[in-house]
């Protein structure tokens, strides 16, 4: 969330009483940039439980401060890398080998055992994080493919965090 948002949600907060029925607070989570390079924020914007890092568990909290809504949730979405997704990007953008071949590199040296960058690990660090406020239900996941409008797209999840009822 950056700082116009926190504004927002902090005006929200003071306003009349007059709720609208339901707010969303949308994320990107990126392990790679549009040009193919390394992304450290986008894992910590997942997995920090720190206010100050403006991560999911900020959202939450900033969302349960906000008294805007009668449903509320945050929600996101990542892409997920392996070299086999990435082999599919070349083929499908050819004209971005350049930044494709920078992401394999990446994938590669710096993901898992299995040489894949994938959300779902750190979706489950996030969820444990959040739960330990007690505003929300637990994490939702659904996965989607071939989304390759972009040569960084690919696979991925979508995932949200439903507000627990306080009516």
């Amino acid at each position: 969330m950056n700082s116009t948002t926190d504004s927002k949600l902090s005006l929200a907060k003071d306003a009349p009483k007059t709720r609208t029925k339901a707010i969303r607070h949308c994320r990107k989570i990126a392990f790679l940039g549009d040009n193919g390079k390394n992304n450290d924020y986008g894992p910590s914007k997942l997995i920090s439980p720190f206010l100050k890092d403006r991560s999911v568990a900020h959202d939450v909290v900033k969302l349960h401060e906000a008294d805007i809504a009668r449903k509320k949730a945050v929600i996101g979405y990542g892409f997920n890398y392996s070299e086999e997704s990435l082999n599919i990007a070349l083929q499908k953008h050819p004209k971005y080998a350049d930044r494709i071949k920078t992401a394999l590199k990446i994938v590669k040296s710096g993901g898992t055992l299995d040489n894949e960058l994938d959300l779902e690990p750190l979706l489950e660090i996030a969820d444990f994080i959040v739960q330990k406020f007690g505003f929300v239900k637990p994490l939702v996941t659904i996965p989607f493919s071939d989304a390759w409008r972009h040569p960084m797209g690919g696979n991925g999840t979508i995932f949200a965090w439903e507000f627990k009822s306080t009516t």
